[in-house]
């Protein structure tokens, strides 16, 4: 018997205006942590985005050391209890702590395969080049003018892409791209669910393959912003729910 646990997108910061996890976010998930020590769940796995490594001043390691000093209760409990991959904004962990991009996991017939899934953006897809390219411009100038610039490329950023980034309330798409690597993953790795990240937005799928069975695409939505989302998956009653966590709710 099996009960996983899993959730995504952090962006632990430094603290400061750039850090979408913010603050005031560390009681809640103290109090999500509490929650989950005294639940029946198995394993723990945080399905990348963990920490904000395109924004802030220094290279991505300083990025990293000062994002788990402002929250080291956090970065404790991640690292000691959780399994942990990479997403597209903390990618140079995979160098930096060797943290993998990808994993596979089964427990009672049940196989579920996790990864971050930016690489199913449409524009990640189209333009991979140019959106590596303007982090590290980005970077550079974060860099070199210190917090004012970060905030203004921050709003610059949500303003010219609202639409087209899944994180943002005013995503026009409908996360198509995502459903069809879900497929995609499903068959390539022989598995019955799929647990992405990236999107920001909780979200369930499922289908039905040529024999009936039942496949399953998982997200588990972030803990930016109003967020606070997590999925859990009892393999042995083969059902899953993904909630939104309330101040002292039980798991």
């Amino acid at each position: 018997m099996a009960r996983f646990l899993f959730f995504s997108d952090l962006h632990l910061s430094d603290g400061t205006a750039i850090d979408n996890f913010g603050l005031k976010k560390k009681i809640l998930f103290s109090n999500f942590v509490n929650a989950v020590k005294k639940s029946n769940i198995d394993r723990i796995f945080v399905v990348g985005d963990i920490y904000e490594l395109w924004q802030g001043i220094g290279d991505k390691k300083e990025r990293l050391e000062r994002a788990k000093k402002t929250y080291p209760e956090i970065a404790s409990f991640l690292q000691n209890n959780c399994v942990e991959l990479i997403g597209n904004h903390d990618q140079a962990r995979k160098k930096l702590d060797k943290i993998a991009s990808n994993k596979l996991i089964e427990a009672d017939g049940i196989k579920i395969w996790l990864e971050h899934g930016d690489r199913f953006d449409r524009y990640y897809k189209k333009w991979p080049w140019l959106c590596e390219a303007a982090v590290k411009v980005f970077a550079i100038l974060e860099h070199l003018f210190g917090k004012k610039s970060q905030n203004i490329i921050s709003r610059w950023v949500k303003e010219r892409l609202p639409k087209t980034t899944p994180a943002s309330s005013r995503y026009s798409g409908n996360l198509s791209e995502y459903e069809k690597g879900a497929k995609e993953l499903l068959v390539q790795k022989d598995c019955d669910i799929v647990v992405l990240g990236h999107t920001h937005k909780l979200y369930q799928k499922e289908w039905e393959d040529l024999k009936g069975k039942k496949r399953v695409y998982l997200n588990c939505g972030a803990w930016v912003d109003e967020h606070s989302d997590y999925i859990i998956v009892d393999t042995v009653r083969q059902n899953y729910r993904n909630n939104l966590y309330h101040n002292q709710e039980a798991l």
